[in-house]
């Protein structure tokens, strides 16, 4: 079977909606419903990662209708058009198979349509970051420009606890390194919940400190002058 027919067979039967499947052995639960990715024509780089990322958003939620790394692939296709879709037609249906999974599939999307600089100019970001609010925004941010390097788990932690608050810092100097989350991802975890039970008992703290009374304001007033001494002479 070409490629072209398995697009058409799979345009014919495209995967359900969470939402619809789920409705139709269950009239009270409501899932959520995952937008398709929006048509990649290759013109602007910038939307690349978008594109990938709406793609895996529907594997994750509907990744029932997604068996094998292939039909990943052929859905992923079905949103291309003009030389990108040109290319990957060509590709999957090479005698060399080169494209055998989805991962394969992102390298190869991600070196000829992605943005060039998108890694360098996440790095100068992430060295740029501080934590202004919450170590849950900070994260967050973080991890934006994160998934654009290839940074090991060491190199994360370090570079994560580099942009914290002062505060959290000296908060996290208390702990022995031993308590310390040696993980990434724990390390975040952590951080992030002693962020929020630092900012609770702050909170607590305002609130049960009574407000301090001015006190009245004292005008100081010079004294009287004296009159002047009249000396009397003896005639």
């Amino acid at each position: 079977q070409s490629l072209q027919q398995q697009i058409n067979d799979f345009n014919s039967n495209p995967p359900l909606p969470v939402q619809e499947s789920l409705s139709s052995s269950s009239s009270t639960f409501k899932g959520p419903k995952a937008n398709p990715p929006s048509l990649f024509d290759g013109n602007k780089p910038s939307e690349s990662l978008q594109f990938l990322r709406s793609c895996e958003m529907v594997f994750e939620l509907q990744s029932y209708q997604f068996p094998s790394d292939r039909v990943k692939i052929l859905y992923a296709i079905t949103f291309l058009s003009g030389n990108p879709l040109r290319f990957f037609q060509t590709s999957i249906n090479s005698s060399d198979q080169t494209i055998k999974s989805w991962d394969d599939f992102k390298t190869k999307f991600t070196s000829m349509y992605g943005n060039p600089d998108v890694a360098h100019s996440s790095s100068i970001k992430l060295r740029q970051l501080r934590q202004t609010g919450s170590a849950s925004n900070y994260a967050i941010a973080f991890m934006e420009y994160a998934s654009h390097l290839n940074y090991d788990e060491s190199a994360l932690k370090d570079q994560f606890h580099y942009g914290l608050k002062d505060s959290v810092k000296r908060s996290i100097a208390n702990f022995p390194s031993s308590f310390i989350p040696s993980k990434f991802e724990d390390f975040r975890t952590w951080v992030i919940e002693m962020d929020n039970r630092m900012f609770m008992v702050n909170q607590e703290t305002r609130r049960l400190t009574p407000p301090t009374s001015s006190s009245p304001s004292i005008t100081r007033t010079s004294p009287p002058a004296r009159p002047p001494t009249v000396s009397s002479s003896s005639a």
